[in-house]
């Protein structure tokens, strides 16, 4: 069995980094939370049943002069 969400981060290159599988909805958006507070980012939840992204989040400032 695998977990159901899987957590990556946007690089700055436009490419995603994977981070880490979850096995709930909730478990991956509190996890974010604390990813967030560790790494300023934007951070996507994918569901592995859907092959689907269900949440996107940027936590991350405009870039100055931007």
């Amino acid at each position: 069995m695998y977990d159901g969400f899987d957590i990556f981060r946007k690089a700055l290159d436009g490419g995603i980094v994977w981070i880490e599988s979850v096995k709930d909805l909730e478990a991956a958006r509190e996890r974010i939370k604390l990813l967030i507070a560790d790494k300023k980012g934007e951070y996507v939840i994918f569901c592995q049943a859907t092959q689907e992204i269900v949440s996107e989040g940027s936590t991350v400032a405009p870039k100055k002069g931007a």
